[in-house]
């Protein structure tokens, strides 16, 4: 084994660390990331999943009684296209800003 391939795990595992970081700060830098969402902050990630779960669950719930529209599924259908509508309008604010 050659003797760079020696190196302690403490090491390699800071140096493999701060490349990987540095390369993410340069993807999520760049003017045509199509990782919009990904460069975001993690509370927005999290509350559009939450809010994305929550309606997916509302919407069939509300296919039970009978009838016109129900509320219920009106908030889950709502729910789903307003998140859909804000993380396409956060890529497309990324892609071109």
């Amino acid at each position: 084994m050659p003797a760079a391939w020696k190196t302690p795990r403490a090491s390699y595992d800071a140096s493999h660390r701060a490349h990987f970081n540095q390369r993410r700060r340069s993807q999520c830098r760049s003017p045509g990331c199509t990782r919009a969402l990904a460069c975001a902050a993690p509370r927005l990630i999290h509350g559009l999943g939450l809010t994305l779960l929550i309606a997916r669950i509302l919407h069939p719930l509300g296919l039970e009684p009978p009838g016109g529209a129900n509320p219920v599924r009106v908030v889950g259908a709502l729910g789903t296209w307003i998140v859909l509508a804000i993380g396409g309008l956060r890529a497309i604010l990324r892609f071109f800003g």
